[in-house]
């Protein structure tokens, strides 16, 4: 469900829109997430809030970041951060970092 408000603006018509939509809800706090998008057409600020939370539901798998140990978290967070284009160096440095954080005692 869309809520939609009309805020005032130095455009054409006078005003925006502004639609609020329901997102998930964070998978670590299980809090609400609400994602607010402005623009000019009703129909524009439903689309691209819904665009936001299709992207926040596509990426999100609550059980699985329950789940999820500091080690295996690691990995992926190094994975997908090599692929940035850093230098090795630098992934080299946090490869031996995050050996050292997981051998520490809980």
């Amino acid at each position: 469900m869309a809520s939609f408000t009309k805020i005032p603006a130095n455009n054409k018509q006078g005003y925006k829109w502004r639609c609020v939509m329901e997102g998930p809800p964070d998978p670590v706090t299980g809090q609400r997430q609400q994602v607010a998008r402005i623009r000019e057409k009703k129909t524009d600020a439903m689309n691209a809030a819904q665009v936001v939370i299709d992207k926040l539901n596509d990426g999100l798998n609550t059980k699985k970041a329950k789940k999820m140990t500091f080690r295996e978290a690691a990995e992926e967070w190094l994975h997908t951060y090599s692929k940035s284009g850093v230098k090795d160096a630098t992934i080299r440095i946090h490869k031996s970092e995050i050996k050292i954080l997981n051998k520490l005692p809980v």
